[in-house]
């Protein structure tokens, strides 16, 4: 790395500019086929700048501090009208809300209700975020929304509830992972219930399948950073301790000349059972069962085909 410095201009205020030059001979080339690695972004060497700080103090005396701790980051976005003003408004689902807690009395009833609902409330639009793109009261009225139209509502929801609901900023698996104080670095954001025993739940509604703790797989990408807005900041396990399985039974038979017939039976859950449901809920059972035979190696004809929880 080489680096230097020039001199620049805006009408009578000069400033220095610092120049860096990097070169690379013989870099391996990054495959992504590796497996039981979350994303191959995050294994990628690079450098990158981001604005940690503002100082006019020869002309306003102002200095302003953007991303130099986790607490500047946490202040900083709490002051943007695309996040902290959005989770302070409420009159847009007081009425819903209030239905909703006629029923839902519990801690656990209110998370899940609200959570339901904002699911059914807002469609994602497909694009991800840490601010808002169309505003929380307008994503509720025309029903759709990037992500953080649709969990910072969430996040507005619960808290109107009674609960201590807090955003968690990350980074989805495209987009690398955030190793220092940034505000860059951060492209979505997901919703925190903590509980009185320190233990919480992460929600995410973007994700029509989504369940408590178990987010989509865009979403796991190492830890989430839990801000608030007095400035208090820290790391967030992303990942479910429940495993993501798959469980398969086989009962086959075989006739004397050599015919074989019977079922096999394959049973998701957790984050499998997600992923399934992504990818097949939309699709007819016909086509489903066209897809599976497409799969299989073997001669084998599927006679009938059932599923159940799609």
């Amino acid at each position: 790395m080489d680096s230097g410095s020039k001199s620049g201009a805006i009408g009578s205020l000069k400033f220095r500019i610092d120049v860096f030059s990097f070169n690379g001979n013989n870099i391996p080339a990054l495959k992504d086929n590796e497996p039981f690695i979350s994303s191959i972004h995050n294994y990628r060497g690079g450098m990158k700048f981001e604005l940690t700080q503002t100082n006019f103090v020869s002309i306003q005396g102002d200095l302003t501090n953007y991303s130099n701790t986790w607490e500047d980051v946490s202040k900083q976005i709490f002051k943007s009208s695309s996040f902290g003003t959005e989770l302070n408004k409420s009159s847009y689902y007081k009425h819903d809300l209030e239905k909703i807690l006629e029923t839902s009395k519990t801690i656990s009833e209110k998370i899940t209700a609200i959570f339901q609902f904002v699911k059914k409330q807002v469609k994602w639009n497909g694009v991800n975020g840490k601010y808002t793109d169309n505003g929380v009261k307008k994503a509720y009225k025309e029903r759709v929304g990037n992500v953080a139209d649709i969990n910072l509502m969430l996040i507005a929801m619960l808290r109107s509830s009674g609960l201590d609901a807090n955003p968690v900023l990350l980074s989805t698996r495209t987009n690398g992972f955030p190793l220092f104080p940034t505000l860059e670095g951060f492209n979505y954001v997901i919703a925190m219930v903590e509980f009185e025993d320190g233990t919480f739940v992460l929600l995410d509604a973007s994700e029509e399948f989504s369940m408590p703790n178990i987010l989509p797989t865009r979403a796991l990408n190492g830890n989430g950073r839990k801000v608030t807005k007095e400035g208090k900041s820290s790391w967030v396990k992303l990942t479910s301790t429940k495993h993501a399985l798959e469980e398969n039974n086989i009962m086959i038979k075989i006739s004397d000349d050599m015919m074989v017939e019977g079922f096999v039976r394959t049973k998701f859950d957790h984050l499998n059972a997600l992923n399934y449901r992504k990818n097949n809920n939309h699709i007819k059972e016909e086509n489903l069962i066209t897809k599976l035979e497409e799969k299989i190696i073997s001669k084998l004809k599927i006679i009938k085909f059932h599923t159940k929880n799609l």
